[in-house]
């Protein structure tokens, strides 16, 4: 039993295989009329036997068609040894097939290779009855050409090609993909976060100053970072604020120790911290003889509590009374001078 179709545009009988309707998912093109149409609905099977009877019909017409395809090819041929023009493959070989035996041009450019015919009704249009596989072998091959825009069957198996879907990922993967691009996310946003920590604590370390300056009930928080990153918090240390409105200089009695009084105001706008006090002693002939240099815990040592004194720094417009006694044995000294300062 051999597996068959029939055109349903000119009922010719076609020879099919198995492998030439899956090519195409069943598209086959009629060898008779060149009607395309999906084998799959009109297959048939048919006894061998009869295999011979149906093709001896078309015999004679098929015949005729390889000898002026031959004849062609071989005129064709001569022609282009002669003249150097392009290959046969690429030329147009008009084939004469005689009227008693065909009125059609054969087209035998099919999906699935090529299609043999059986038989074909009555009712049909008029052409090739019959042909058997090695003859439409030959036809396809004298009478295939390329050109500018592919042939055809190139053209409708484009056009009929079905678009391939992408295969669908399982459930509980697309379930899993979504729970890790929601843990990235939540990841990038702790990150975010934490970065954002740690540039704003090393702007508060920077200006801790400027901070304490406009924010003094800050100052707990701006102690607690100093005592992780090793630093101080202090008051701003602006030396061009500050200015001396009184000194003396007196020597105590039956010793050779001085006492220093000075007074520095504040004149700025903001509290400052208490600064740095550096004495100059001169000579009759206003040479240097001694500088000395004392320090917020020098001259705060007899306060109850110096750390909470040098803690509330030196406010605006006030002024901070230095009071401190030091020892200068040989020295001939007639002037002084006092000049506030940081470290």
């Amino acid at each position: 039993m051999a597996l068959a179709t029939r055109c349903p545009n000119c009922h010719a009988l076609f020879r099919v295989a198995a492998d030439q309707l899956k090519l195409r998912g069943g598209l086959v093109r009629c060898g008779a009329c060149s009607h395309v149409f999906d084998a799959t609905g009109t297959l048939s099977y048919i006894d061998d036997a009869t295999l011979p009877t149906f093709s001896q019909a078309a015999i004679p017409a098929v015949g005729a068609v390889i000898a002026a395809i031959r004849k062609a090819e071989s005129t064709a041929s001569e022609s282009l040894s002669v003249h150097g023009a392009a290959p046969l493959s690429s030329v147009q070989v008009p084939v004469e097939v005689p009227a008693t035996e065909a009125s059609t041009p054969v087209d035998v450019e099919a999906f699935a290779d090529t299609s043999a015919v059986i038989s074909s009704d009555a009712s049909g249009p008029p052409g090739p009855a019959a042909a058997t596989d090695d003859n439409m072998g030959a036809v396809a091959a004298g009478l295939e050409h390329p050109d500018a825009e592919g042939s055809p069957a190139e053209r409708y198996a484009e056009d009929a090609t079905p678009p391939v879907d992408e295969p669908v990922a399982p459930a509980f993967l697309r379930e899993a993909d979504a729970q890790n691009k929601r843990r990235r996310r939540m990841l990038s946003a702790v990150g975010a976060l934490l970065l954002a920590a740690v540039l704003m604590t090393q702007l508060a370390i920077a200006f801790r100053a400027d901070i304490l300056v406009r924010f003094p009930q800050a100052r707990p928080a701006l102690v607690g970072l100093c005592k992780v990153f090793r630093c101080t918090v202090d008051w701003p240390a602006r030396g061009d604020l500050l200015a001396v409105v009184g000194s003396d200089l007196q020597a105590l009695p039956g010793s050779s120790a001085f006492e220093l009084t000075a007074v520095v105001r504040n004149r700025g706008s903001m509290t400052l911290a208490l600064p740095a006090i550096e004495l100059t002693l001169s000579d009759t002939l206003n040479r240097t003889v001694a500088r000395r240099v004392f320090s917020p815990s020098d001259y705060l040592a007899g306060e109850s509590d110096p750390q909470l004194r040098m803690q509330a720094g030196l406010e605006p417009g006030a002024d901070l009374t230095v009071r401190i006694a030091f020892e200068a044995r040989g020295l001939n000294l007639a002037g002084f001078v006092v000049y506030p300062f940081y470290l």
